[in-house]
């Protein structure tokens, strides 16, 4: 006997929620526990949670694999109001992998969607949120500060938002005042949203250059990120984990984007021995996927062991 459809959609939520609160492996396990045939919008959803953890978790080549099939999702869905959280993370997945013109006419008519609606905070919130991150992905801090201007106006989550958006672009500007990045941070993590907490920490340990405040925001990041860690639970003071000559060549790569095949190439060795080498470099700083490890990995390697 199939599922049920309403199971399913159940599942496809509390994997989005999981998800948007950066507890990963709650989202993968909901999205595997999927079963039979979806109907297109389930089946969207279906494809943009994949992509949302291939984006957070996986490698560039993960990523646009499952670019592509969330796009040919996107395609067979018309647009709704339901839509707009998948097509939200299509938004930020598809500046990464270079194809956001693909996207721009769907962005457009969710606005103008919106608009027809009153622009209702509540499912105009995290279109502006998402269409903000893929500004700042492509690189293109204009557009991420008009999406800003965007935000309702009303609700306190809005406003969170809005202020992590701003101090985000002062970040990526190199001008970082670490009281009020950790206090941007700290109000997204007790929103719910641990995952653009720690990378909004970690963005800011890349970018100083004092060894104590890196250190400082190298914790926090660790904490916003963690599933475990209560919201202002008091960071550690131990120093980050020194990591071996080979590490640091490894890690330099993995920061900069290369694959595991592509950095086994480089560095004339196996993909499959740069993957231990990252289980060992993960084990070190106690987290569980590429994409969490980044910012982590970023600021020790501006260190010297």
């Amino acid at each position: 006997m199939s599922r049920a459809p309403r199971t399913d959609r159940h599942l496809l939520l509390l994997g989005w929620t999981a998800l948007l609160c950066g507890d990963l492996a709650s989202a993968e396990a909901q999205q595997a526990a999927l079963r039979g045939d979806l109907s297109p919008r389930d089946d969207l959803f279906r494809h943009a949670l994949r992509l949302g953890l291939a984006r957070r978790a996986g490698t560039p080549d993960t990523v646009a694999r499952h670019w592509r099939a969330a796009y040919e999702a996107l395609m067979r869905q018309p647009l709704d109001l339901f839509s707009l959280l998948p097509l939200g993370e299509l938004l930020v997945a598809a500046a990464r992998v270079g194809e956001g013109f693909r996207v721009a006419a769907h962005r457009d008519r969710a606005a103008a969607l919106l608009e027809r609606h009153g622009n209702p905070p509540l499912w105009t919130v995290w279109l502006t949120w998402s269409g903000f991150h893929g500004a700042i992905t492509a690189g293109n801090h204009d557009t991420a500060r008009e999406a800003l201007r965007e935000f309702p106006v009303a609700g306190r989550f809005a406003g969170v938002l809005a202020a992590a958006g701003e101090q985000w672009l002062v970040v990526l500007d190199h001008q970082v005042n670490v009281g009020v990045v950790l206090a941007a941070a700290e109000r997204l993590h007790r929103a719910g949203l641990r995952w653009d907490a720690g990378r909004l920490a970690g963005q800011a340990a890349i970018r100083v250059t004092d060894r104590t405040e890196m250190l400082t925001l190298l914790r926090a990041a660790r904490r916003f990120a963690s599933t475990s860690g209560a919201a202002g639970a008091e960071p550690s003071s131990a120093e980050p984990p020194t990591l071996t000559p080979r590490e640091r060549d490894i890690g330099r790569l993995v920061v900069d984007g290369h694959t595991y095949r592509e950095i086994g190439v480089l560095l004339h060795i196996s993909g499959k021995t740069v993957e231990h080498h990252m289980v060992r470099i993960r084990t070190k700083l106690g987290v569980s996927n590429r994409r969490s490890i980044e910012p982590l990995l970023a600021g020790i390697l501006n260190t010297p062991n």
